[in-house]
């Protein structure tokens, strides 16, 4: 277990109540104002780095999102951040189902307040889960966006961007994290099988699918500067082709494109696609 500064030894969790006062609470809801199913808002952050973090690239590319408020002085947010940097390891590193993203929330955090916080919770700043400064990364903007009413709270979103959960708590193991996600989800992965989301460009032609997870058909959304046709073909994340199609009609401009399903395990696939010699990808869930 990481060391606390000593102030927070018996503090369990804490709440803003003025400037200079803090003390322990538990609530039921630590996002104030929205509920499960809900539409997240999306968020930019930014590492220290320069790596961008937006929310709804992720979700666009199938992926649930994990999100982590906490201060840098919070000292229950330290043993939060070893688990969740667990969780991270365990499920791809942000290559798989799930991204892991932390927000710094206080308004005068900075990055070096941000790499002594993840010292403090016995984690290497440069291999820690991707995450941003309140007052550097734009980690405040966001928790004004959200607000959460405690420190730490931990959120789960959905690729379709609604809340799942709007408080994980307590996290005692990697288990209270893997339970709230739904079944099947959750798949343990190398962390170096593919590049993250934040690593790759932008979905051709603003690509993305729906529903995802999917089940028995998929509908493609995008918007194609030309005519042509469109082949396809859904890789396992060991690299097995496990269906392919071609689409010979597609028009040139905002359209979609409905393609159904085989009788697929459930998992994490990708959608690899190629129209008019340009190449994309995506993440999809079949459940």
């Amino acid at each position: 277990m990481p060391a606390y500064h000593p102030y927070f030894y018996t503090v369990k969790r804490v709440v803003i109540t003025c400037l200079l006062a803090w003390v322990p609470v538990l609530l039921s809801a630590q996002i104030t104002g929205y509920e499960v199913g809900d539409i997240a808002p999306n968020f930019t952050g930014i590492e220290p780095d320069g790596t961008t973090h937006k929310l709804y690239d992720y979700t666009a590319s199938g992926q649930y999102v994990l999100l982590d408020f906490f201060a840098y002085w919070c000292g229950p947010c330290y043993t939060n951040a070893g688990y969740l940097q667990a969780f991270y390891e365990k499920y791809g590193c942000n290559n798989g189902t799930v991204a892991v993203l932390g927000n710094e929330c206080d308004v005068g955090g900075s990055n070096d307040d941000l790499d002594l916080f993840f010292e403090l919770s016995g984690l290497d700043p440069a291999t820690a889960y991707p995450s941003w400064s309140g007052m550097d990364g734009n980690g405040a903007d966001v928790c004004n966006i959200y607000s959460p009413a405690a420190y730490p709270t931990v959120v789960l979103i959905g690729p379709d961007n609604r809340f799942i959960s709007i408080d994980i708590w307590p996290i005692a193991s990697l288990g209270d994290i893997e339970d709230a996600f739904p079944n099947g989800v959750l798949m343990p992965i190398d962390c170096n099988w593919a590049s993250s989301v934040s690593d790759r460009p932008e979905p051709l032609f603003g690509l993305s699918l729906w529903p995802n997870p999917a089940s028995e058909k998929i509908t493609i959304s995008m918007v194609t500067p030309a005519a042509g046709a469109m082949e396809w073909s859904l890789v396992s994340l060991t690299g097995v082709p496990v269906q392919e199609g071609l689409l010979e009609q597609v028009s040139a401009g905002r359209q979609q494109q409905t393609i159904c399903l085989q009788d697929l395990p459930s998992g994490l696939y990708v959608f690899h696609y190629s129209m008019n010699g340009q190449d994309g990808s995506s993440l999809l869930q079949i459940q």
